[in-house]
């Protein structure tokens, strides 16, 4: 990420963590973790975001559509 962007606030990445880990029995999430989440978190949606351009440039288009990220996503959601 480039300096000065600030990304996925901490707090939500720290919410969903500890949500998603209580279903799981997840007690406590170390700062190390919710680091690491954030920044894979980060690194998916820039790759998601680079595919979707891609298939909007394909079709001739500037703007990206719900359907280009949907696409996009479906590689991550295997």
């Amino acid at each position: 990420m480039v300096r000065g962007e600030r990304g996925i606030p901490m707090a939500a990445v720290e919410r969903i963590l500890k949500s998603k880990g209580a279903k799981a029995g997840v007690e406590r999430v170390s700062d190390k973790a919710v680091k690491f989440l954030k920044t894979a978190l980060e690194d998916v949606a820039y790759d998601i975001a680079q595919r979707a351009n891609s298939l909007a440039k394909h079709g001739k288009r500037t703007t990206v559509k719900p359907e280009d990220v949907k696409i996009a996503a479906k590689a991550f959601t295997r």
